[in-house]
């Protein structure tokens, strides 16, 4: 009798492996007419094709973390960091002050003349960007509180002249004093000599504005800033400098175009900031001319006239636009403009101005 044909079963492994093949299979046979049919989608509706791929564009790109300009300084940074205070910190500049900590971290320094030909600092931080300790901090100056009074900013520093802190008083400055009201936000570095030797830090200023229950004054009016343009244009202004009383503060600045920034020399070295070892640098340097200090007659204190309107130089990328300065009166923001009378655009990142009398030396080539 004829045998009937043994029926190989197949395992259920091999049922799996099966299935998963057919999935695959038919899986790149869809894929393919998926294709197809788009293609033919594309040739018959352009439009609708752009603008469904436009979205998914768009979809993708609003899942991207969200950056906005700070006021002071023009950095895009996380929202966060924006709504950030900044704190103007009073340093001084003496030969044997120098190299300073935390100057480096500023977004906007002013510097111009106190008593004796020395030049002070009013450093604009934004806390969170200190690396370490900022100083030594020094006593204010009634025009610097006007620079800290259109900026709306809490003022650091180590009480100041009688006019300076009759100002704070009278205007309700946001008063972080280090010998006054704020002590014990600040500390003495016993490896020098006192007064020069009065420091905070990043953690220390955050808790100052917390526990005083101060902050900047919303609505500041921000300059406007951009990025540099994608072709730079010809340096033709790469070295700057500003003689504001002799050698020891004479200040230079030198172009680096690889960095787009201006090195900065004071007394003719680097100009260091101590926290870092690196040196100093802007993205923009500006010259306001004022008029000739006028003496107070105590100590040797002097008025420079903040108000008003006078000649301007503004440097970015290695060029240099001529202009005049403006401010209506002390809660007013300094704007600068050029001889066509349009606002100037600044570099995003640290701004170095240089307030002096228009009698001192100034130079660029």
């Amino acid at each position: 009798m004829k045998q009937k044909p043994k029926r190989t079963k197949l395992s259920p492994a091999t049922f799996q492996l099966l299935g998963w093949y057919l999935v695959v299979v038919g899986g790149l046979i869809g894929i393919a007419l998926l294709a197809h049919l788009v293609a033919g989608w594309k040739l018959m509706f352009p439009s609708l094709v752009a603008a469904a791929v436009k979205g998914v564009a768009t979809e993708a790109e609003s899942s991207s973390p969200l950056l906005v300009a700070r006021v002071i300084g023009g950095e895009l940074v996380p929202p966060d960091r924006a709504a950030e205070s900044p704190v103007g910190v009073m340093i001084e500049n003496l030969p044997t002050t120098r190299p300073q900590s935390g100057l480096g971290a500023a977004r906007l320094v002013y510097e111009t003349l106190a008593e004796g030909g020395v030049t002070r600092f009013l450093a604009v931080v934004y806390p969170s960007d200190l690396s370490g300790k900022i100083g030594p901090v020094r006593s204010a100056r009634h025009y610097y509180v006007d620079w800290i009074e259109e900026l709306g900013l809490p003022y650091a520093h180590a009480g100041g002249s009688p006019q300076a802190l009759q100002q704070i008083a009278r205007d309700q400055v946001a008063d972080v004093n280090g010998i006054g009201n704020a002590w014990r936000y600040f500390w003495r570095d016993h490896q020098r000599s006192a007064p020069h030797n009065l420091f905070t830090d990043g953690e220390h200023l955050i808790q100052a504005l917390r526990e005083l229950g101060l902050n900047a004054r919303p609505g500041l009016a921000s300059w406007a800033f951009a990025d540099p343009p994608p072709s730079r244009p010809e340096a033709t202004a790469t070295t700057i400098e500003v003689d504001f009383s002799g050698q020891a503060y004479t200040v230079r600045y030198e172009y680096d175009q690889a960095g787009n920034r201006y090195r900065r020399f004071n007394g003719g070295q680097p100009h260091l900031d101590r926290s870092t070892d690196q040196q100093l640098s802007a993205t923009n340097v500006v010259v306001q001319f004022v008029a000739r200090p006028t003496s107070l007659g105590e100590k040797g204190r002097i008025d420079i006239q903040t108000t008003g309107q006078g000649r301007a130089l503004v440097f970015n990328h290695g060029t240099v636009t001529e202009g005049i300065w403006k401010k209506s009166s002390v809660p007013e923001r300094t704007q600068f403009f050029g001889v066509d009378g349009s606002p100037v655009t600044f570099n995003r990142g640290a701004t170095w101005i240089a307030v002096v009398p228009d009698d001192r030396a100034v130079s660029f080539r």
